[in-house]
């Protein structure tokens, strides 16, 4: 991953010795230090043997015994791909989407709208669509972590759908390089 970072500056104005200015970068919750007395306000920063996962950097600044509080990065996945083969057992302890991403590119998500979440009961990734929505028209996207695919091999992909509530169910499958619907340029099928 490539990090970068505005320079420290003086939470009230007054001089700070830029010339004197080092950065600490620790990446959690591995809470793993992943680079100390850092004078540039940039980072490369490969995984290794560490499976996707949530993350988050954190960088402070310091100048001799004087530390800032941690600038905190918004939470992204990344890691280490996964490897094949890949079985989703959906087993997590929470409605949150992690690994998975998740892109509502309507923006039709309300509680009244549509959106994917996690049942811990059935173990099932759901996408609900509410009877009382104006506009069945959906645009939203689960995307699976990283997977390890070897490009000379052939590879099955098998999934269970379900329908529920009657109306129409329609399901694409697509394949991309990154976790955006603009990479998602390999149609693989489409069920209704």
């Amino acid at each position: 991953i490539s990090i970068s970072w505005d320079a420290a500056k003086s939470v009230n104005g007054g001089y700070i010795d830029a010339s004197n200015m080092l950065y600490d970068v620790t990446l959690m919750p591995d809470n793993k230090v992943i680079a100390t007395d850092l004078a540039d306000t940039h980072l490369d920063y490969r995984y290794e043997d560490r499976k996707m996962g949530v993350s988050q950097i954190l960088v402070s600044a310091k100048i001799g015994e004087a530390r800032s509080k941690d600038a905190v990065s918004d939470i992204f996945i990344a890691g280490t791909p996964w490897t094949i083969p890949y079985l989703e057992t959906f087993n997590y302890a929470s409605e949150v989407m992690w690994p998975f991403t998740t892109i509502d590119a309507n923006n039709d998500k309300s509680y009244y709208g549509f959106y994917w979440l996690f049942d811990e009961v059935s173990k099932r990734a759901w996408y609900y669509a509410s009877p009382s929505a104006n506009n069945w028209s959906t645009d939203d996207w689960l995307i699976t972590p990283t997977v390890a695919f070897d490009p000379k091999k052939v590879y099955r992909l098998q999934f269970d759908t379900y329908g529920y509530m009657g109306g129409v169910n329609t399901l694409e499958v697509y394949l991309g390089e990154y976790a955006t619907t603009e990479s998602m340029t390999q149609k693989i099928t489409r069920r209704q």
